[in-house]
């Protein structure tokens, strides 16, 4: 019997941006004009002291535990540059889908970024071996907007044959949602 193959799928959120500045510039690989490039991308302010109680971020936390998956797709709003940076510190073979949305709080066009680029992946696997794949959808990163529309996608379209990891900080663990309150309320998604 052959081995499932495991694919997991996360929104990047900014919680994932700023570990990777800080451990950056903790290990004095950022000059003071990167660090402030840094700053300026997320369009927000990291502080220019580095936390005490600095973590590496939800998603590298989450693949830095025992856990194997055989494809990581990492959707992110963030500017190219960075995306790449990010991916370069992870250490991981990923690969980051560049998605621009208006608003990353706006579900309409998240759920267009996450249903394209899941369907994308799904339409590329062959056939019969659709069976033999394990879907993960990675809740803690990203919005509380991304976070739903992961759970709407893996009950309904792109079932989560694998789980939905809700928590990074412990060991991975499966978020239990009602199948039935999900899917008999949104019976077909695409016309979201």
């Amino acid at each position: 019997m052959s081995k499932r193959k495991q694919i997991l799928f996360s929104w990047i959120g900014h919680a994932d941006i700023a570990a990777m500045s800080y451990s950056l510039k903790s290990n004095d690989s950022l000059s003071p004009e990167q660090w402030q490039q840094l700053k300026e991308q997320l369009g927000r302010k990291l502080n220019d002291n580095i936390p005490k109680n600095l973590t590496p971020g939800p998603i590298r936390i989450l693949l830095n535990q025992k856990e194997s998956f055989n494809e990581i797709h990492l959707l992110s709003d963030f500017p190219a540059e960075l995306n790449k940076l990010y991916g370069e510190w992870l250490n991981r073979d990923v690969c980051i889908h560049d998605c621009k949305l208006s608003d990353p709080t706006n579900y309409r066009d998240v759920f267009i970024a996450t249903n394209d680029y899941i369907a994308g992946v799904y339409n590329d696997i062959p056939s019969n071996k659709k069976d033999t794949v394990d879907f993960h959808f990675f809740l803690t990163s990203g919005t509380s907007t991304m976070t739903a529309i992961w759970v709407l996608l893996g009950k309904s379209q792109f079932p989560a044959t694998g789980r939905m990891v809700s928590d990074a900080i412990t060991p991975a663990k499966c978020a239990a949602a009602p199948a039935q309150a999900i899917t008999t309320s949104t019976p077909r998604l695409s016309s979201f």
